[in-house]
This record gives structure tokens, sequence and C-alpha cells, in this order.
């Protein structure tokens, strides 16, 4: 398996994951997320790719061009999903799992930030970078929709209980904000811990997400709701008194986002008018793909250009 090298001596390192569809949506990401660096830091960006545009790579690099201490780079990830049928068992694209490859193909670096691109940054991440792991594999946000439907949908309650046991499940990460000890999790082999789940259970209800909550059991830390704020709250949230623990760790980012992650199946660039849409926006409007995001917009809605 070919391996990333090191750039900087020392840097605060960053994955994302996405084919040429997310690529804009990703390129809004890095954005913000360049906008709140510091001088103090090198950050050593990387994106896993699987058929990201030339055109579209070469957008992401120049947003880093004035910068000395920041890189923007690629890593394709088309050989890893080819030849294994069960990454492409649902609506999920198999980019989903390349954060299970990060400790191998980062066989040099100790930790890392693995971060979706439907995500809007609003501080520096290397604060979240620096968050004390100690001796655990993985730190996330609590998976507050999945915890809430572990207790209010029979169906689910079986499958974590019966089907797919997870130890814990109060305990569950969300996948699309992680901080990585690459070191650890090299020592469990994640691909291989991963892809033997796979060939187990062929379909996972969560797919990457039940991988990282069952291996990592144990030895999962959670980090700040800021961190991975989910705007849209769980609605067991707002009256199921013994889920009160979960509603005052989810309000705790309600007094200052740090970064909005759309953990829905209907997206800001596709929905203008869903809540917190005009954050993304705002920024996007900023990016050199704005243009390109407006043309995808109004391609698929038409109708938005009719006069009224």
């Amino acid at each position: 398996m070919n391996k990333l090298e090191k750039i900087y001596d020392k840097s605060i390192n960053i994955v994302f994951a996405s084919d040429n569809n997310y690529a804009p949506c990703t390129t809004v990401a890095i954005y913000t997320l360049i906008e709140h660096t510091s001088k103090e830091n090198n950050y050593d960006i990387i994106v896993f790719e699987s058929g990201i545009t030339d055109e579209n790579k070469q957008i992401m690099i120049d947003l880093a061009k004035d910068y000395d201490n920041i890189s923007v780079r690629f890593f394709s990830t088309k050989k890893f999903f080819e030849d294994y049928e069960f990454f492409h068992y649902s609506y999920y694209t198999p980019d989903t799992y390349s954060r299970l490859y990060v400790p191998m193909v980062m066989e040099d670096y100790d930790k890392a930030l693995y971060l979706d691109g439907d995500i809007i940054i609003l501080d520096d991440v290397a604060e979240l970078y620096n968050f004390e792991l100690g001796d655990a594999l993985i730190a996330g946000g609590r998976n507050y929709g999945l915890i809430t439907s572990y207790y209010h949908k029979p169906d689910i309650r079986k499958y974590y209980d019966k089907m797919f046991p997870i130890k814990d499940i109060n305990q569950s990460i969300n996948g699309g904000v992680l901080v990585m000890n690459l070191k650890e999790l090299r020592k469990v082999d994640l691909v291989k811990s991963g892809t033997d789940l796979l060939d187990r259970y062929k379909r996972l209800l969560c797919q990457d997400e039940d991988i990282l909550n069952r291996v990592c059991t144990d030895r999962i830390r959670h980090i700040e709701s800021a961190w991975n704020w989910r705007f849209a709250v769980p609605e067991p949230l707002l009256y199921d008194y013994q889920l009160l623990w979960l509603a005052q760790e989810w309000s705790q980012g309600l007094h200052k986002q740090k970064l909005i992650h759309y953990i829905c199946k209907t997206k800001p660039w596709d929905e203008p008018n869903m809540y917190y849409a005009e954050v993304w926006w705002k920024w996007a409007k900023k990016t050199p793909i704005y243009q390109q995001l407006l043309k995808t917009y109004f391609d698929k809605h038409p109708e938005q250009l009719k006069q009224k």
C-alpha cells in the first residue's frame, strides 16, 4: 500500500474524503478551515479522492497558494474499493470507508483529524487536533441521532442489542469529525477489523460508524458538541427525561458553534431554505467554486429561475 510522506516536521494533519460530486462542498469546507488557521501552525490537508477532476483539484490547491504554512494535496483511494463489493451496499458512496485506511496510508503520522465535507469550520482546528486522546483510539462527537433512535425505535434497539451488538450505545460517536490516534489504530488494524465485520454481517445499519464504534469500544473519547454541531436536534431530546444528560451535552454547543455539521440527507447546497443554510452559502459565496455551485443548483431547480 502506498503511503503519504510527511511534508512538515510538525503539523496539524487533516484528512477529507471526496469524489467529484462532493468536491464543491469539500472545497467550501477547506476554505473555511484555511480562513481560521493560525500562522503559528503548519496545516497538512490531505484529500482522499476517488475521481476528482484535475480542475477541481487545482481549485482546492489554490485555496492555500498564499500560505507558506498550509498544504493541500491528494491521495487516490480508487484501488481500495474496486474489488470489494461490500463497500457498495447502500446510498453511501465507498468513500465513506476511506477513514478506515487513514492509519495505514499515513504510516509516518501519529495523529490526524478526519473531517467530512458537509461542514463549515468556524474556529482553528488546531484546538480540536490538540484534544487529549490518552490511550484512546479515537475521539468524536457523540451520535445524538443514533442514541435517541436506540431508545425510541424498537428495530434500532434490536439491531444493536442482538444483530450487531455494541457494548454501550451511549458511547457511540458520529464518524464525520474524528480525532484519530493513528499509532494505536495501526495496532488494531482498522482496515482488517472493518472488512472482517463487513464479511461477517454483510450490511451494516450505520456503515463505517458501526465499524468504528464496535472496533474502538472502551477506547473512545468524546469531543465537545461545539466541534461537531448538529443543529437539527433529535426530537426525543426535547421531552425524554432519561435523555436529559444527552440534551445538556448537546446544548453546550449552542453558545458557540466551532464546526457546523450538516448531518442529514438534505444539504444546504440543495435546499437553501433549510436551517443554517445561510451560514453555508455565506462562506460558499467567498470561494472560487461559487459559480459552479449556483449552476448546479439551478440546473436541478430550473423553476427557481422563473419570474414570480
